[in-house]
C-alpha cells in the first residue's frame, strides 16, 4: 500500500484543494483522501474521530451518486473539519424550490416561475460545526456578480431558549469574508435573523458584496463569536453592556464556484451629478442586485473628495416604466466611497426585496444619465 507523507509546511487551506481535486476524479485516490483527512482531523486537536466510519460513509455516498461533482457528507461528529463536510454540496432540497432553499425563496420573494432566473447560482448545503454546545450549519450559498448570500441556522444547547426575552445575537455581528485566488476581496455586508423555528432553532442571513469588480469564484470563511445580549449600563446609556449566554466561536469555510453572473454595461465617461465627477466604469445587474463600480486615483489618494451626495440610480425596464431603486422595492441601498489600502473603490449597491428578470430591463440611469443593455 502506497504511503502518503504530508509535508508539516502545507497548509490547511492546500490539503482542502488537494482533496477537492481528488473527490473531483471518477477514481481520485482513495487513500490520499484518506491521509488528508486524517491529517487534518490531527490539526483540529479535536475529540476523537472514526476516521472508519467517516471514510466508510464518504466512500459509499461516491457510489450512488450521479453528479460527481456535487458530493455530499453525513455530518461528521465533531468540530474538526467544518471545512469538510463544507466541501460536500448537494443540488436537492427536502423543500423549497431545486438547488434553493424555502427560507430563502421566501425572503426575496421567489416563486416556481421565478427561480429558474437565480437557482444555477445556487447551492444546498449541510456544512455544519458544533463548539461549546451551539451547533451552526449552513443551508444555503447563493453568489452573484454583486454579491455572496449565505443562510444558515443556529441550534442552541437545551439551556438556552431562542424565546428568551432578550434578543440573542452576535456580540460582533456575523463575518462573512472573500477570497479569490487566494486574495482577500475588498467588501461590505450585513445581514441578520429571518425566523426562530422553535426554542432552539432559528434562521439567519448573512451577505457579503465585493466593491471593486464583478465577483469571481472562490472561498467564504463565515465567522462568529460570543452569543448573547446588550443590556443598558448604568450610568452610560449611550455604551450599553454586552451580556453573553455562549462563549466561543464558530468558523466555517467553502468554496463557491457557481456565479449568476447577469448583465453589465461598461462606461466610458464618468457620471456627472450636482457638480461632481463620479469615475464609474461598470455597471451590473443580476436578479438579486445592482451595483455600479468604479475607483477614484490611480496612485496614493489620502482623502475622498466625495460626500454623501451620490448620484441616484433607476431601472427603466422595457416597458418605459422607471423604478427609482433608493426609493422602492429595496431590501438595501448603500453608496460609498472605500478606501482599498491604495485609492478608493467607488460602489453603489443595491439588493432588491423581490427577485427581478434583469431581461426586462432596457438600462439603467445614474443620475441624469441613462445607460443601456445591447
Amino acid at each position: 500500500m502506497k504511503k502518503h507523507n504530508i509535508p508539516p509546511e502545507t497548509t490547511d487551506e492546500d490539503l482542502i484543494q488537494a482533496m477537492e481535486a481528488l473527490l473531483d476524479q471518477e477514481t481520485g485516490d482513495q487513500e490520499a483522501i484518506r491521509a488528508i483527512l486524517e491529517e487534518l482531523d490531527r490539526r483540529s486537536g479535536a475529540a476523537a474521530f472514526d476516521t472508519d466510519a467517516g471514510w466508510a460513509d464518504l466512500q459509499a455516498r461516491q457510489k450512488v451518486e450521479t453528479q460527481p461533482r456535487r458530493r455530499r457528507l453525513h455530518r461528521f461528529p465533531i468540530a474538526i473539519a467544518a471545512v469538510l463536510v463544507c466541501l460536500a454540496v448537494s443540488a436537492m432540497a427536502i423543500t423549497g424550490h431545486q438547488g434553493l432553499h424555502e427560507a430563502f425563496m421566501a425572503h426575496f420573494g421567489i416563486t416556481e416561475e421565478s427561480a429558474p432566473l437565480i437557482q444555477d447560482a445556487g447551492v444546498l448545503s449541510d456544512c455544519a460545526v458544533s463548539r461549546h454546545g451551539l451547533t451552526i450549519t449552513v443551508k444555503q450559498t447563493v453568489a452573484d456578480a454583486n454579491g455572496v448570500y449565505v443562510l444558515y441556522e443556529i441550534e442552541t444547547p437545551e439551556q438556552v431558549s431562542l424565546y428568551d426575552e432578550h434578543y440573542l445575537q452576535w456580540q460582533n455581528g456575523p463575518s462573512l469574508e472573500i477570497s479569490v485566488q487566494g486574495h482577500s476581496v475588498n467588501h461590505a455586508g450585513g445581514g441578520g435573523r429571518l425566523e426562530v423555528l422553535d426554542e432552539h432553532h432559528a434562521l439567519s442571513m448573512v451577505y457579503a458584496y465585493d466593491v471593486n469588480q464583478a465577483l469571481q469564484p472562490g472561498k467564504l470563511t463565515l465567522s462568529l463569536g460570543n452569543l448573547g445580549y446588550y443590556e443598558d449600563t448604568p450610568g452610560d446609556p449611550d455604551h450599553p453592556t454586552f451580556v453573553p449566554v455562549v462563549e466561543g466561536s464558530w468558523n466555517l469555510s467553502w468554496t463557491f464556484r457557481s456565479i449568476e453572473a447577469g448583465r453589465s454595461i461598461s462606461l466610458s465617461e464618468p457620471i456627472l451629478w450636482q457638480g461632481m465627477s463620479y469615475p464609474y466604469e461598470r455597471i451590473s445587474l443580476t436578479p438579486l442586485s445592482l451595483s455600479v463600480f468604479g475607483k477614484y486615483g490611480t496612485g496614493p489618494v489620502e482623502n475622498s473628495p466625495f460626500g454623501f451626495d451620490y448620484p441616484p440610480v433607476s431601472l427603466i425596464y422595457q416597458d418605459g416604466t422607471v423604478l427609482p431603486l433608493e426609493k422602492d422595492g429595496l431590501k438595501t441601498y448603500s453608496a460609498g466611497a472605500s478606501f482599498n489600502g491604495e485609492n478608493y473603490d467607488l460602489h453603489i449597491f443595491t439588493q432588491f426585496d423581490k427577485i427581478l428578470d434583469p431581461d426586462q430591463v432596457a438600462g439603467v440611469q445614474v443620475g441624469n444619465q441613462t445607460f443601456y443593455f445591447s
